[in-house]
């Protein structure tokens, strides 16, 4: 009885040990586990810090304090450029006034470069200006002119850059309310794209064709819709967004007019086109 009671506590202790062993290593594998996680937790916080640190460094050039630290002060067309380019980045992103400094910097650099009313003077002053309008800055007006000047004094050459430089600024007027300028600016906008020969001339053919037809005046709106559409479907942007555009100015006109069968028509080229797209 004793020789089994002893027998009994062997094999008990001997239970108690491999249990012991077990547990041992279970808590082993538990610290080796933990480790690992540990190891893992500082690598992404270290993850973490590289990419905070990247994302205010974009942070920074989105504002344009980097691109102007970057870039060296002197006095290069190239630089000025860079600037220009920096600024219709923060116009896009909605850092007007960042931008408009861009923009600046770019002007002065230019007016070192180049002598007289060169045509890049022109193109900035228009970005300005455009920029400006965003936040209904009545400056924007003011540079409008300039560039205006800058590109009448290029003869035929400036035609088209006329044209757009006069049909943004058309639409600057026609948001501030002042629609007889605004009449006279895309008409003169058209006339210039007319005498370059240029298919941009649809973009102020549209806007003053929906300017009307807000106006009520339906027969000048659609003639003038009617006509761009003619002129980009014999050219090759029949299968343009710019189509799509005046198809849908078209399609409002039609439905104003109570002509389903035009709005049905107008809406079904356009949607051919963008699943062409």
């Amino acid at each position: 009885m004793k020789d089994m009671g002893k027998s009994v506590f062997l094999v008990l202790l001997l239970g108690f040990s491999v249990l012991q062993a077990q547990t041992t290593v279970e808590e082993e594998t538990v610290r080796q586990n933990l480790a690992h996680v540990i190891s893992r937790v500082v690598e992404l916080e270290r993850e973490k810090a590289v990419l905070l640190e990247r994302y205010e460094e974009q942070q920074a050039l989105v504002s344009g304090r980097a691109m102007r630290e970057q870039l060296p002060v002197e006095p290069d067309a190239l630089l000025a450029w860079s600037y220009n380019d920096a600024g219709l980045f923060l116009t896009q992103d909605g850092q007007i006034d960042a931008a408009v400094s861009l923009f600046d910097a770019a002007l002065a650099i230019l007016s070192d470069v180049y002598s007289g009313r060169h045509p890049a003077r022109g193109a900035v002053l228009q970005n300005m200006a455009e920029a400006l309008w965003l936040q209904r800055d009545a400056n924007a007006f003011a540079r409008f002119a300039e560039a205006e000047k800058i590109f009448a004094g290029l003869g035929e050459e400036g035609y088209a850059r006329l044209g757009a430089l006069l049909n943004s600024w058309a639409v600057a007027l026609a948001e501030a309310g002042e629609i007889a300028d605004a009449e006279v600016l895309y008409r003169r906008a058209i006339a210039k794209y007319g005498r370059a020969d240029d298919i941009d001339v649809v973009a102020p053919m549209h806007n003053l064709g929906v300017m009307f037809m807000q106006q009520g005046r339906m027969d000048d709106s659609r003639r003038l819709l009617e006509d761009a559409r003619e002129k980009l479907a014999g050219s090759g942007r029949a299968h343009s967004l710019q189509m799509v555009a005046v198809l849908r100015a078209l399609t409002r006109h039609a439905r104003l007019q109570d002509r389903s069968w035009e709005v049905r028509q107008y809406e079904q080229q356009a949607q051919q086109i963008l699943d062409s797209m």
